[in-house]
């Protein structure tokens, strides 16, 4: 995955992790969940950024 894909999915994720709380609050499993997927793409953006310096 090339970096701006991956800030495009964090930036859907991130979207997407505000929604789940808006609607179940911040300790349903479903915002968890979204919240570990983000933290991967995140990881990944660091990854790839490291990788190129």
């Amino acid at each position: 995955m090339k970096t701006i894909e991956i800030q495009a999915s964090i930036e859907e994720k991130r979207e997407e992790l505000i929604e789940l709380i808006r609607k179940y609050g911040v300790n349903h499993h479903r915002v968890i969940t979204c919240s570990q997927e983000l933290d991967i793409l995140l990881y990944r953006l660091m990854e790839s950024i490291t990788c190129t310096e």
